[in-house]
Parts: C-alpha cells; sequence; structure tokens
C-alpha cells in the first residue's frame, strides 16, 4: 500500500498506492527499429495521499519542449502532502510556470 523511490541524485518520495489502480504492459519481442521499454515491460500507477519527499531529475521529459532536456543541476521538487512546495534548481523558473496537470507529465 505504500510505493518509496530513492534514487543516487538524492530522490526520496513516498506515496500512497491502490493495488487495484495498476496498470501494465508486456512487449517480449521488438521488431527492428521499435521502441520499447527495458527489459520489455512496463507498469503505472495513480500515487494516492499521503505523498512526500523529494523528485530530484536531472532530465526533463522533451514533449513539452523545455529550455533544456538535460540539466547541468539536478532539479529538486519538495512533495509536501501531494504538492510541490519548493521546486529548486536548473530550469525551475520554467517548471514553476508549467500548468499543474502539465508538470508530473513532462518530468
Amino acid at each position: 500500500k505504500r510505493l518509496r523511490v530513492t534514487s543516487k541524485l538524492g530522490m526520496d518520495v513516498t506515496v500512497g498506492i491502490n493495488p487495484f489502480a495498476i496498470s501494465g504492459g508486456h512487449s517480449p519481442v521488438a521488431l527492428p527499429g521499435e521502441r520499447v521499454n527495458f527489459p520489455g515491460g512496463m507498469v503505472g500507477i495513480n500515487p494516492q495521499d499521503p505523498a512526500n519527499g523529494q523528485l530530484v531529475m536531472n532530465i526533463i521529459y522533451p514533449s513539452w519542449n523545455p529550455p533544456k532536456i538535460i540539466l547541468d543541476k539536478p532539479i529538486k521538487i519538495t512533495i509536501e502532502d501531494h504538492w510541490a512546495t519548493k521546486i529548486e534548481g536548473d530550469c525551475a523558473d520554467w517548471v514553476e510556470q508549467l500548468p499543474a496537470a502539465s508538470q508530473a507529465a513532462t518530468l
């Protein structure tokens, strides 16, 4: 019922999860030129309350045309009670200007 994600960059975030709201897929075979997840599977979750901690990333997903994709300094987003309360690091000003619904999909 709880998921904790940590990384060497300093990410440490804990969220509640609903085990009945997990989706996933598997693509064990790829044809030449196809893009698939490694090692061939994926899982999607919808974080439940409470969500707390710090997200730390050194890349931004390019679909929203960020000023940079690979960051010089990791971006750190402090999450308190499911809300981003502090954003710091490379491109922090750009992330703060994003619509709230886009922020989760962008990073």
